[in-house]
């Protein structure tokens, strides 16, 4: 409901209330879950505290945890949903800030490539 009183005021559209609200909710939550048990290799995974489109954060910690050693989350906490891009856009919320959006896609753009050195075999 908030969504709609905000799209009439224009307001920009944030989504991760209602992806939260749907898991929260959700009848088969672990049924709906992406299943890492089958994962065999290492992984790098990105979120930020303050996404405004999904809990980004909250799911690559979740990964990260049941991957265990051979992964690693990397949690961005002023960040928003696009690394790089702007705290709004197009009339949705994306969230963070312009800075904390940049410093997040210089990091992890860092993280990256070192993460692809140490993990790729030619």
């Amino acid at each position: 409901m908030r969504m709609m009183v905000n799209m009439l005021v224009a307001t920009p559209i944030a989504y991760r209330e209602t992806y939260e609200s749907a898991v929260k909710n959700s009848e088969n939550a672990e049924e709906a879950r992406i299943d890492s048990s089958l994962f065999n290799g290492n992984a790098l995974l990105f979120g930020a505290h303050d996404d405004a489109m999904w809990q980004g954060d909250e799911a690559a910690e979740q990964i990260a945890a049941e991957i265990g050693d051979r992964a690693e989350a990397i949690i961005y906490e002023d960040a928003g949903h696009l690394f790089g891009g702007p705290p709004y856009l197009a009339g949705m919320a994306m969230g963070g800030t312009e800075e904390a959006n940049e410093e997040a896609k210089a990091h992890s753009d860092e993280q990256l490539y070192l993460f692809l050195e140490e993990n790729v075999q030619e």
